[in-house]
This record gives C-alpha cells, structure tokens and sequence, in this order.
C-alpha cells in the first residue's frame, strides 16, 4: 500500500522549539509553505539555508482596544485570507507577484505547515463575533463559540484531506484541561453530573483549539501527534521532541513497532527528520544541476 501523506500535530509550551523545528526539513529539500498565524517565524530566519525552498505568509487581524472589550479592528480577514492563499499561493513582494500555484496540485515535496492553532483560534473566534453581530462577552456566546469551532475543524479537516497530496504539520501550544468546575448557583442535578466528570474525565494537556471540546478533540484529526519539551540538561537548555504518551498527554505516531524502536531520543533541530523516516518519507531528490 502507497504511502498517505504524512499529517503531524506538533505540540509543546512556548519557546520548546516548534517552529525551529521547521528548519532541518527545508534543509533537507523539502518545499515549506508556512501559513503564520503567531509571527513566531524569526527562528526560521537563522536556521533555514539560503537556497533552501522556504515561503512564508503572515495572517493577522488588526487588534483594537473598545470599551471593555479587546477585538478586531475593522473586517476581520485574516481566517478568510489563509484559506484563499491555498486556492492558488500568490501574493505581491515588493514590485514583484510571488505565484507558487494552487495547493491541490502540490505533491509530497511540499510540507504546508500551520503556525499555529492558537493564532488560526484567535482568527476563527474574530471572524465569528464579526459573522455574528456580537460584541464580546454580550449574552449567550454558544453561537459564536459553534460558529469559530466549525470553521476552525474544516480549515483543519481541509489541509488533513485525502485529496490533499502534500504534507501537512500543524503547530500548537497545550493548555491544561480537566472536568468542569461546579458552580454556586448549579443546580444539584448539574452539580451531581459535574461530580461524575470530575471522577470520570482525567486533568490532562491539550493542543489549543476554540473552546474544550474541539480542544479535546482535534487531536484525533491527524494520525500523528508529537510534542516539543524543553528540558534542563546541566544548567543548558536542551529541546527534543517525544513521540510516546505519557499521564500528560497522549502522543501517537502510525509507524512500526521496530521504526519506533530505532527513533530513541529526538533532538527538536533535527527531530522532525526522522519522524517523517519512521513514517516512510523521505527528502525529495534534488534536481539535478
């Protein structure tokens, strides 16, 4: 059976070495097409090599301060304009049209990379308020909530597609959730059925999604999920990526018991290599000079 392109949720706090985990792909000859929603690209710029193949979008809603509220400032577009750069990726560079085609015709030398859930949420929960006609924080937001968490699950669900040849690695910070909290004013039947979560459902890490239950499900989109961990090593900071689940968060990765055996201990600079080896790709060839 073919190989399916490879779908990785790469997760992990701030500052563990996601995006710069990024570099050692382009390096290696892959095509990288990040689609940045956390302007977290810097990393990137001393890592990847000159010749190396790496193009880069920011997405971003301009953010105003209201009255009690903070918000987009204007439309915002920034969730609507992700989704149209992979209909066909061109956009101006100074005097000059950068035009790198539609990603439905982009093949397994090509890696569309997410940077990250948390900026696509921000984006998907702006545009929701806008859609909806609701100012912040003003009554019942479970429309909103719906509204942001669809649009969300199908930009996912759309670069997680079969039809979708390329690569897709999607980055995300974790958040702690565990069973609802019991309110004062609950009612003793709520307050019993929240007493049952709270034995039933574990505290656990999450990838950061719109609200806990897309968060507690959006894993389940991508067959494999990693994380990046930063780690103390003698007074040094070491980054490596872990691919087995542990009490924290539950880890996945759809290879071999012998491919799994042979990954050891994962280095977040060049880590991300030998994962996508363990699920059957390797760098495409380069062309001949």
């Amino acid at each position: 059976m073919a190989n399916t392109p490879a779908r990785i949720l790469l997760s992990g706090f701030p500052g563990s070495g996601k995006t710069g985990s990024l570099a050692v792909l382009a390096n290696a000859g892959w095509k990288l097409r990040i689609l940045d929603f956390d302007g977290n690209f810097e990393v990137l710029k001393h890592h990847v090599k000159p010749d190396a193949d790496c193009d880069l979008i920011s997405f971003e809603d301009p953010i105003r301060m209201g009255a009690r509220t903070m918000g987009a400032d204007g439309v915002p577009t920034a969730f609507l304009d992700a989704d149209r750069i992979l209909d066909r990726w061109r956009y101006k560079n100074g005097d000059e049209w950068v035009d790198l085609g539609a990603s439905k015709n982009w093949g397994e030398d090509t890696i569309v990379c997410l940077d990250g859930l948390t900026g696509l949420t921000q984006a998907c929960w702006y545009r929701a308020l806008s859609l909806t006609n609701t100012a912040a924080g003003a009554g019942d937001m479970r429309r909103v909530y719906d509204f942001a968490a669809n649009e969300e699950l199908a930009f996912i669900r759309r670069l997680c597609a079969a039809s979708s040849r390329h690569h897709f690695i999607c980055l995300s910070h974790l958040k702690m959730i565990g069973p609802p909290e019991i309110g004062r004013n609950d009612e003793e039947t709520v307050k019993e059925a929240k007493r049952f979560q709270g034995e039933a459902i574990p505290t656990r890490l999450y990838p950061t999604a719109v609200g806990t239950k897309l968060a507690q499900a959006i894993a389940g989109e991508f067959p494999t999920h990693i994380r990046a961990i930063t780690d103390d090593v003698n007074g040094k900071v070491r980054r490596s990526l872990a691919y087995l689940p542990d009490v924290t968060v539950d880890l996945k990765i759809p290879a071999s018991q012998e491919a799994i055996a042979a990954l050891g201990k994962l280095e977040a600079a060049s880590g991300m290599l030998r994962i996508l080896a363990a699920l059957g790709h390797n760098p495409p060839a380069r062309p001949e000079a």
